[in-house]
């Protein structure tokens, strides 16, 4: 069977993400960032990087064992932080904004990949962030969900899947839909 491991950044949102996954029958364990290795590379299918606190520039730390992870094939979703860390260590700013904490912001799911794993034409998500990914111009190419042109707030490929929003949130309309792509990988 395959096995997820969620990265905790001291955050505890990373429990709402646990609880959701252990509901989608996902065999999941929790490590904290600090204690991440090659070993952990090896034991897991995916990882789940979950929110927290700072920048991702004050992680740098683990942007090795990111790549490593996707080097692996292994498959990669993002939350929040998560979503910064990846595209931060593929090069991408991430810049700061005007806070948005406990924001709930109805987004559209056509013209994205969110239109092939969410039935409504609107779904609510929340946010609790003060960082933005900067958008390129491969995202809208790629089928990623774009705000205004300037900032990435989801992207979905074959080996990963991140949010700039909170999934896992009470304020999210359809939290199992958007993990389907993790528990799509683990099953397929």
């Amino acid at each position: 069977m395959r096995r997820a491991v969620i990265v905790d950044f001291d955050d505890s949102f990373t429990f709402n993400i646990k609880e959701i996954l252990v509901s989608m029958d996902i065999d999941c364990e929790l490590i904290n960032w600090k204690d991440l290795n090659a070993e952990v590379v090896s034991s897991f299918d995916a990882f789940v990087f979950g929110p927290g606190p700072g920048h991702p520039d004050e992680y740098q730390s683990i942007y090795d064992f990111i790549n490593s992870i996707l080097e692996r094939k292994k498959f990669y979703f993002g939350v929040c932080l998560g979503h910064q860390l990846l595209w931060s260590s593929k090069g991408r700013n991430v810049v700061q904004v005007s806070p948005v904490h406990g924001e709930s912001l109805s987004i559209s799911t056509k013209a994205s990949f969110l239109e092939s794993i969410c039935k409504e034409e609107r779904i609510d998500v929340q946010f609790y962030n003060s960082l933005k990914v900067q958008s390129s111009l491969t995202d809208l190419e790629n089928n990623y969900l774009v705000e205004d042109d300037l900032y990435l707030l989801a992207s979905l490929e074959s080996h990963f899947c991140t949010y700039q929003f909170h999934p896992e949130s009470i304020g999210s309309s359809c939290p199992e839909a958007l993990f389907r792509p993790l528990r799509d990988f683990l099953y397929n």
